[in-house]
């Protein structure tokens, strides 16, 4: 053997591991049909992309005005704080488009979106092969480790979370398997380089979604305890800076997380995700648990063959990968099946504990299959050996383009859609909302109403997220209810109160229901009928002949309302010296000048959150409101 033999080994990786990558690459673009699909402004209307890309929009645009990604939306449900809680899946589009802002490359938010998403799909093989290095595994292994990444990326559970924009989940799925791994190199050779590259790791988890990483919390604490009678007082340090340094980065964002987490636990949704279910149902029966791997042949090829390649790595020299990845197995499967029980964790076609589990089951399997292929490789001549491979790997490359490969996703907004938007702008004005009612979430492109203050600068009661479990998504219309009560029970008094109460001046209504209780009210016309997408259905803009006003006491102008302030002009209180505003009251909110007071939230019969109410000693020319301290 050569002196250069190493050189050339390693050579021969990087260039495996570039074509494994340039595959990658080319199945990513075809999420869009092409780079054009990329590189053009049309959105992502998949799932809840549209709401992770309005959330990212607003996250990125008060990131560079305040240094945080939290604030005040009066665009959506007559005003609600878009915090880390509401929403998480924003946080990995909110980088990109932050690092766009820094670099000065943003034309076109919706391609630095997908932009984004093409880097979260170049992850995938790069995080095997990390996770099979960390491991302590050979080189071959890393890129068959990577290959084997790619099946499971583009494999159904993995396209359903994709589809569904669960970016967060998916970044901190990715980062986490070579996290888990690295902990046993870090273990055997605790040098620079790899404290570094778990540090880079427990960055991006918390980030990306502290519930994963938390879920991690036993394993590491276990692993730590069981290796650390054996090293010295700097791997004791080297091991608590390694958690530090994912966390202390995190601080600003994580406490507002935890301060806002009562948005959801408040809220009354069956989605909510702070309702525990019982021991029983997570525990569940024996039989549960192989379903959590998915029905398909290529998890139960990558579970057989992670299983043996366990078995094989703990009679050899990695028994503490082995270990940590088996127990990172394990835990998978717990919050596979703590998903299952919970509704809101859920996403259709997908079990995110069940795919991290295979996910950490590839490294193993990769083990194996590069042992047997050096005992093949060795039995043989190498040209017999090459033949012999080309041909076993043919039923494979069959059965993975039969049942993996990207399934593109929903991108613009398509005539009908444009159309509906058009006749928005056209026939409403920006002095009152427009009552929007939500879809069912299993309609393709569901989600896209999300990006409508963007492009019709109006403002809206629903269309953010019908199915999100958050106490501000209480007001709104859904099918045949109004806030969760039937149409049915609603008087007719007290539909105009509900029109005055949230300043409706127009109503879009989608069922039949909704639409004939709406046209049943004597100020209600018809404006237009216009189909609403590709998939089907047609919706009604239903105009309400009614005083639009955002004031429902005391008079004003409101001349500004956006993620910055709320400014109102030509301010008059009425007789009792008071303001009160169609715009939910939020803890935090800031008024200026200061002889107007803020003196706390009026609840309505229709609504559990507070109206704004304000405190005027006269009348006032210029009045700001902003939500300054998050």
């Amino acid at each position: 053997m050569t002196d250069d033999s190493p050189s050339r080994r390693r050579l021969a990786v990087a260039a495996a591991l570039l074509l494994v990558l340039a595959g990658q690459a080319a199945a990513a673009l075809e999420l869009f049909g092409g780079a054009a699909g990329v590189a053009d402004a049309r959105p992502v209307i998949s799932g809840r992309h549209p709401l992770h890309f309005y959330h990212a929009t607003l996250g990125a645009g008060t990131f560079r005005d305040r240094w945080t990604t939290s604030c005040y939306d009066p665009a959506f449900q007559a005003g609600y704080p878009k915090t880390p809680v509401f929403d998480g899946g924003c946080r990995p589009a909110e980088a990109a488009l932050v690092l766009a802002q820094i670099v000065g490359q943003i034309r076109h938010a919706a391609a630095v979106y997908k932009l984004g998403l093409v880097a979260l799909c170049l992850l995938a093989p790069l995080a095997f092969a990390a996770a099979a290095w960390g491991a302590g595994l050979a080189a071959d292994a890393a890129v068959i480790a990577a290959v084997g990444g790619c099946f499971v990326w583009w494999s159904g559970p993995v396209q359903a979370l994709l589809h569904a924009g669960a970016a967060d989940l998916l970044l901190a799925g990715l980062v986490a398997v070579p996290a888990v791994a690295g902990l046993a190199r870090y273990s055997a050779a605790p040098e620079p380089g790899v404290w570094c590259g778990l540090a880079a790791l427990s960055v991006v988890g918390w980030y990306a979604q502290p519930l994963v990483w938390l879920g991690l919390l036993p394993l590491g604490l276990g692993h730590y305890f069981v290796v650390a009678p054996r090293h010295g007082l700097a791997w004791h340090l080297g091991r608590l800076g390694i958690t530090l340094a994912g966390l202390v980065p995190n601080l600003g964002w994580l406490t507002q997380w935890a301060r806002f987490w009562w948005l959801r636990s408040c809220a009354s949704s069956a989605d909510d995700v702070a309702s525990w279910p019982a021991l029983q149902t997570v525990i569940g029966d024996w039989y549960d648990y192989p379903a959590l791997l998915g029905s398909g042949p290529l998890a139960w090829v990558i579970g057989v063959a992670g299983g043996l390649g366990l078995a094989r790595m703990v009679r050899s020299d990695h028994r503490q990968a082995a270990g940590l990845i088996a127990g990172g197995v394990v835990l998978a499967l717990i919050g596979g099946r703590v998903e299952r029980a919970m509704p809101a964790l859920q996403h259709p076609g997908a079990d995110l504990g069940g795919t991290l589990a295979v996910a950490w089951l590839t490294v193993p399997a990769a083990y194996l299959a590069a042992l047997a292929g050096r005992a093949a490789a060795a039995a043989v001549p190498p040209l017999t050996f090459w033949l012999a491979a080309g041909v076993a790997a043919l039923p494979l490359l069959a059965v993975g383009a039969n049942l993996v490969g990207p399934q593109p996703l929903l991108v613009g907004l398509g005539d009908e859609r444009d159309q509906l938007v058009e006749a928005i702008r056209r026939q409403t004005t920006a002095d009152a909302r427009i009552l929007w009612e939500e879809p069912p979430a299993d309609v393709p492109g569901w989600n896209w109403s999300a990006l409508l203050p963007g492009l019709s600068d109006r403002a809206y009661l629903g269309g953010l997220d019908g199915a999100a479990g958050v106490e501000h998504n209480h007001c709104g219309l859904r099918g045949d209810r109004l806030n969760g009560r039937p149409l049915k029970d609603w008087t007719a008094a007290e539909r105009l109160r509900f029109a005055a109460q949230y300043n409706v001046g127009w109503v879009v209504a989608r069922s039949p229901a909704a639409t004939a209780w709406w046209l049943a009210d004597p100020a209600a016309r018809e404006l237009a009928r216009l189909p609403e997408g590709p998939a089907g259905g047609t919706v009604t803009l239903i105009r309400l002949d009614r005083p639009p006003t955002f004031f429902l006491s005391g008079t004003g102008t409101v001349d500004r309302a956006d993620r910055t302030k709320i400014v109102l002009t030509n301010v008059v209180p009425d007789a009792d010296g008071e303001v009160t505003l169609s715009f939910h009251h939020q803890p935090g909110l800031r008024i200026a000048p200061s002889n107007v007071v803020l003196t706390g939230g009026t609840k309505d019969l229709f609504d559990p959150i507070g109206w704004l109410k304000l405190r005027v000693p006269g009348p006032t020319t210029r009045v700001v409101i902003a939500w300054d301290e998050p």
